[in-house]
């Protein structure tokens, strides 16, 4: 559905539903099997709010408000690295439900909310957005020579190859099913970042820090 087909529909019908798409609201919201019921904004929006908005390049994006500014919103997808950066104008619609294996779930149920706050509790949004704003060669040799001085080379390594289950869950959400398959994951996450472009040269670039901070 077109940015103005869901305008008008809102207008006409006041609550919309939506079928989910794509891996990015997982482990709430499964592509092919859960709807969202989306109604358009009225008021102020707030932290964890859960919206509909379009990118420039005209898509449409279900993923949740994890920071609120003056004139944008900070969104991200529960089941997302990726953070972006939102003027208001660009929000098309606000959930106030969804549908989970055909049942319905308003977004003020206590299930709902505690699920909110235990995703984002955990996992920091004010550190995903800094990584977001600094993310750069430079910033991963800063991050890779602190890394190694608060926790030595050794342990440094270990912590990059060996990533925590739900930060592994965010990059392969496989993982959401069978945790028994985190340490096959790791293995493909290294191999993949020697044939991945960007992510090799990170690599390249962590490496090259920690050769010079171990000769040094």
């Amino acid at each position: 559905m077109s940015e103005l087909s869901i305008c008008q529909a809102l207008e006409q019908y006041k609550k919309i539903v939506q079928p989910i798409k794509g891996i990015s609201m997982l482990p709430m919201l499964e592509a092919g099997k859960d709807a969202v019921e989306l109604v358009a904004v009225t008021g102020q929006l707030k932290t964890y709010d859960l919206v509909l908005f379009q990118r420039p390049n005209g898509q449409l994006v279900l993923h949740r408000i994890i920071a609120v500014k003056k004139n944008h919103y900070w969104i991200c997808g529960d089941n997302s690295l990726t953070v972006e950066k939102v003027p208001r104008s660009r929000i098309l619609a606000v959930a106030s439900g969804y549908f989970k294996d055909g049942q319905y779930i308003s977004c003020q149920d206590e299930a709902y909310c505690a699920y909110v706050l235990d995703r984002w509790t955990n996992f920091s949004a004010a550190k995903l957005i800094k990584t977001t704003q600094e993310e750069s060669l430079h910033s991963v040799e800063k991050r890779t020579r602190n890394g190694v001085k608060k926790k030595g080379l050794i342990k440094y390594i270990g912590s990059r190859i060996f990533i925590p289950y739900r930060q592994m869950c965010m990059e392969y959400p496989f993982l959401w099913k069978l945790p028994i398959l985190l340490p096959v994951f790791w293995v493909v996450r290294l191999a993949g970042a020697l044939f991945d472009g960007k992510k090799r040269k990170k690599l390249n670039v962590e490496l090259k820090t920690m050769t010079n901070k171990k000769n040094g």
